[in-house]
């Protein structure tokens, strides 16, 4: 077994044990998954001694330790945990929480475009422009 792999083995078990830590329960957006990734990358290259002026890419990096990228780590453990709640039994909260639905409510949801929000605003201000050309007319400006 080369050093590196060695070192990536040692990283594995104690580094990256501890940093994802119930990451299946996690909700994972793409900007924490690069965040999580360059703190991974940053941390391995200083155990490996390697500098920037190397110019050693992050899959050579990954591939000389023998570990996966964070985005397949975190995939890993997020379908580990699924097939957890598949083979559980239905009265189970786990299982229940993840099929359930609410019973009332609703999310608000934001508008995906200045537009669509303008032209669902545009009957209230065209309301707005009613009642000021009332005025202006009761006023006689």
């Amino acid at each position: 077994m080369c050093p590196c792999e060695l070192k990536g083995k040692i990283y594995r078990a104690i580094v990256l044990s501890t940093l994802l830590y119930q990451a299946m329960a996690w909700t994972v957006y793409r900007r924490q998954v690069k965040k999580l990734h360059a703190f991974m990358m940053r941390h391995i290259c200083s155990i490996m001694w390697i500098t920037w002026m190397d110019k050693v890419t992050n899959k050579d990096i990954l591939e000389r330790t023998g570990l996966p990228s964070m985005e397949d780590l975190l995939i890993r453990k997020n379908l580990r945990w699924t097939g957890h709640l598949m083979r559980m039994s239905p009265d189970r909260l786990p299982k229940q929480t993840l099929y359930s639905q609410l019973s009332s409510g609703h999310r608000n949801r934001v508008s995906s475009s200045p537009v669509q929000g303008y032209h669902q605003e545009k009957p209230e201000a065209e309301r707005h422009k009613d009642q000021l050309m009332d005025i202006t007319l009761t006023a006689e400006i």
